[in-house]
């Protein structure tokens, strides 16, 4: 599938869902949380991947520059580790912006995205702040551990204790395959 055949849409199972055009003019891009490169294999999926429901206000800097590279080095991860599981998602502020009709949607200050191989037994994370990022995407490889304690969430919460300190043992972005992105 490609993504130029899908436009973004509000989802109508959602009550008060944005629609489109509530980002005209916000200086927000629309940011995808499941990226439409990890959902040309349906046509479901890549319709749903542009539900306003998975998208989030990105500053378009971060969102076309380190977070994409972050969004490519997983699609690459998938191709040499087979099955990833993948959380994304934004981390929001007492007092962050709010864009739309009725100031309804809230500008995350920071997104999420946590990564776990399987079939390697290891995982990674990434914090970016909402804005324009000045380094290289590896910089902000983080701990999951990090991210739970931004976030108040618990992932990975099904796996036994002690897979999860082995897996927090091993949270090092040298520990996966390398990735050049495209500049």
């Amino acid at each position: 599938e490609n993504r130029k055949n899908y436009n973004y849409a509000k989802d109508s199972g959602v009550k008060g869902c944005p629609e489109n055009w509530e980002y005209r003019g916000s200086g927000y891009s629309r940011g995808h949380m499941a990226p439409a490169m990890d959902m040309r294999w349906d046509k479901t999926a890549m319709a749903q991947c542009f539900l306003m429901t998975n998208i989030c206000p990105q500053v378009d800097e971060m969102n076309d520059g380190e977070w994409r590279h972050v969004e490519e080095a997983v699609h690459n991860w998938s191709r040499k580790a087979g099955r990833l599981v993948v959380i994304t998602g934004p981390i929001f502020s007492n007092d962050m912006e709010r864009i739309g009709k009725h100031g309804d949607i809230a500008v995350p200050e920071r997104f999420f995205k946590v990564v776990y191989s399987p079939n390697q037994n290891r995982a990674i994370a990434f914090v970016m702040e909402n804005k324009g990022m000045p380094n290289s995407w590896t910089n902000y490889a983080t701990t999951i551990d990090k991210v739970e304690a931004l976030t108040g969430y618990d992932f990975l919460a099904s796996l036994e204790d002690n897979v999860e300190d082995v897996i927090e043992s091993k949270q090092n972005i040298k520990d996966w395959p390398a990735y050049y992105p495209r500049r």
